[in-house]
């Protein structure tokens, strides 16, 4: 097994194997991965499929890796389920962005009080760049199909100063400063 260059062997390719699998069983059913662990969530939103901190895209370019590396066909499907997800999750005019995290129907949502279900600018930009990291691999063009769109949305969200918020309103597509009690 070959993962970024470094050669495993014996107990390392099973751990990496064994890794692998696991990281595939914590796969949600909508593609995305939740923060936590099914067993062990802590957090009320622990459960909920996310973005935030780049969960989902990790877990896509890992696996992306590692079918490149292995030719394990299970690793191949799950990079498709997660692209699906990117996909579906896409948000709509005014925002056509991603949020931080979504509930099981698949709708931005709240986790913590400072991370309100809006568009997220951090990562709609992560979210691009894994569908073209996904799209540069596999040549698979639906990879591509929200690229632009999101792109556009990003460049006319910029602020004045040529930043941008973290948050957006999903109504308006205003930016929105949210702190620690919401």
């Amino acid at each position: 097994l070959r993962l970024r260059g470094v050669r495993a062997s014996g107990w390392l390719d099973e751990a990496s194997e064994l890794s692998l699998d696991a990281l595939i069983a914590t796969q949600s059913a909508s593609g995305g991965w939740p923060r936590e662990t099914p067993t062990q969530p802590s957090r009320p939103y622990g459960r909920l499929d996310a973005f935030n901190d780049g969960t989902t895209n990790y877990c896509v370019e890992t696996l992306l890796e590692a079918a490149q590396a292995t030719g394990r066909p299970d690793c191949r499907e799950a990079v498709g389920r997660g692209v699906r997800f990117i996909l579906e999750t896409q948000l709509d005019d005014p925002t056509p962005g991603w949020a931080q995290q979504y509930d099981p129907q698949g709708r931005a949502t709240t986790a913590r009080k400072w991370e309100p279900p809006a568009a997220c600018s951090s990562v709609t930009g992560r979210n691009i760049s894994t569908l073209l990291d996904v799209f540069v691999a596999t040549g698979d063009r639906n990879a591509l199909a929200p690229v632009e769109g999101a792109a556009a949305w990003l460049e006319r969200a910029k602020l004045p100063s040529g930043k941008w918020a973290r948050f957006y309103d999903l109504e308006t597509g205003r930016p929105l400063y949210v702190d620690k009690e919401g």
